[in-house]
């Protein structure tokens, strides 16, 4: 009888520690992954969108802004695509008043200091109607959505919402180029397919 009670303790305690070795093989792959993921957000290339101005006239709405690589490592494929929207109109159903949005392909932009000028214009597709507002005093929002591959083979997206809020005093410069706040930044990433 004492042997069959040792046998049992014996396999008891073997399938006790084969459970602690199996959640420390599994702790140890977590903490190799989450290592593996703090590496690559400390090495990745990571895109930001500043020094946005907006202006308009009858026909387009122009912004230009600075893209630049402010990661550590290169960033491929990079894309650029502008919405453009008057915050305090409401329009009526069915118009639009702008005909659509504005994609720009970059050329690859290496880390640290790459800077690339882009500008983007839209139509002004409802002309009747856009020249009823007032435009010098229109606040003007635009959505500049950036993609991007990184070097371990993740597509990036930074979403930079601007607009010509005067947030901190300033006006417009003297040409009536209104100088684009930034507002909510938005990061996210996915598997390239």
């Amino acid at each position: 009888m004492d042997d069959t009670a040792a046998q049992w303790i014996m396999m008891i305690a073997t399938i006790f520690a084969a459970y602690l070795l199996l959640r420390t093989l599994w702790a140890t792959q977590k903490m190799a992954s989450d290592t593996r993921e703090i590496g690559e957000a400390q090495t990745t290339s990571y895109i930001v969108v500043d020094n946005a101005k907006i202006s308009s006239n009858e026909i387009v709405v122009f912004t230009s802004f600075i893209v630049r690589n402010v990661g550590q490592s290169p960033a491929h494929q990079v894309q650029a695509e502008v919405i453009f929207s008057p915050s305090n109109v409401s329009y009526p159903k069915g118009r639009r008043p702008f005909s659509n949005t504005t994609k720009v392909s970059l050329s690859d932009m290496e880390p640290e200091g790459t800077r690339e000028s882009l500008a983007a214009t839209t139509q002004i597709e409802d002309a009747d109607f856009f020249a009823r507002i007032d435009t010098s005093k229109q606040i003007f929002y635009a959505v500049i959505t950036v993609t991007w591959l990184d070097v371990f083979g993740w597509e990036r997206t930074g979403i930079f919402h601007m607009s010509n809020r005067q947030t901190d005093g300033g006006g417009d410069t003297p040409e009536g180029v209104a100088v684009m706040r930034p507002g909510k930044t938005e990061f996210s990433k996915r598997k390239a397919n």
